[in-house]
């Protein structure tokens, strides 16, 4: 195929940029509640917008801030949400479990 970009390092770093996991359902919603109002389709309403395609329009949209709480991830699924409340109870798990062998650690070490 001769329409494929070449792989460089720049082009990569470009890809990985665009490619974040972006916060754009909200975005999106919005996008779609203007188009359903005036009888346009959501890629209709992206063009007007200034948006070439959907890849511009999430690359507009924010990434995910290290800090948000896992719930913020349901617009991804389910399972980012559970995988990130079963982190939560492993690292309950194991600080309990720290503590109950401290007595045993300050006795015998």
């Amino acid at each position: 195929c001769t329409h494929l970009t070449p792989l460089t390092f720049e082009t990569f770093k470009e890809e990985k940029k665009t490619c974040g996991v972006r916060c754009v359902q909200n975005a999106y919603e919005q996008i779609a509640h203007d188009a359903a109002r005036y009888g346009r389709t959501a890629l209709q309403e992206m063009t007007r917008r200034g948006y070439k395609n959907f890849r511009s329009f999430c690359q507009d949209c924010p990434q995910f801030p290290l800090s948000c709480w896992p719930l913020a991830f349901a617009e991804l699924g389910s399972g980012y949400v559970l995988y990130f409340h079963f982190l939560a109870f492993l690292a309950a798990i194991f600080a309990a479990l720290v503590l109950l062998q401290l007595p045993a650690l300050v006795l015998y070490a």
